[in-house]
């Protein structure tokens, strides 16, 4: 799918529609034009859905086709886009006290970034978001702590040695909430290693490993 997206005011696209003249154009209707404003426009989730699908496209394009330059650059720029909408939107949600967007959502997407930024070899960055992913796991995890685990003094604690219902659920499916967290400490550990701090690295490994299922 392709999205071409030409920002421009209301009343700019009802002046360039006069001075065309063209009679298919003559019945586009005021309203609408406002519909489409705040249908697409950079706060909208159609706009979202576009920065991540454009994203992961330009991503492959950068690691499967040779000819193709670095996008990641335009990849992160593209996901923190997407992750300001997340933002914004845990914002109202948090105003009006219902659950449109969960802190593991916000994780996932800082988590994105982190990657991106240690494709480009980016250390700084690539920490900082992994530790913003890491702190709203943790969030996440003060506000629903997942069955069969606790979460005490920042630590999350498998209540069952049944591996299968710590990290999949009833349906079959690999409980993100948990394997996330144990990429964010992974992610961590790789940015460790690329500083040759070995030691820190290797502790973030192992507990990384406990969060994963084998």
């Amino acid at each position: 799918d392709l999205l071409i997206y030409l920002r421009s005011t209301v009343p700019n696209l009802v002046n360039n529609i006069q001075k065309r003249g063209r009679e298919y154009e003559t019945s586009i209707r005021l309203d609408y034009l406002n519909r489409l404003k705040s249908t697409f426009n950079e706060e909208s989730n159609e706009f979202n859905r576009a920065c991540i699908n454009i994203a992961n496209d330009l991503e492959w394009q950068t690691e499967n086709e040779p000819s193709c330059p670095n996008f990641y650059n335009d990849c992160i720029g593209l996901w923190k886009k997407a992750l300001n909408y997340l933002l914004s939107q845990k914002k109202v949600s948090d105003d009006l006290t219902i659950s449109l967007v969960s802190y593991s959502q916000l994780a996932q997407r800082y988590q994105k970034i982190s990657d991106l930024y240690i494709k480009q070899k980016s250390l700084k960055n690539a920490l900082k978001y992994s530790l913003k992913a890491l702190d709203s796991h943790k969030k996440n995890y003060d506000e629903r702590i997942p069955p069969k685990w606790d979460f005490k003094d920042g630590e999350l604690i498998p209540l069952s040695k049944d591996s299968k219902e710590l990290f999949y659920t009833k349906s079959g499916r690999e409980r993100m909430t948990i394997i996330g967290y144990g990429l964010c400490f992974l992610n961590y550990a790789r940015c460790l290693s690329m500083q040759k701090k070995y030691k820190e690295a290797i502790e973030m490994i192992d507990k990384a490993s406990s969060y994963y299922y084998i």
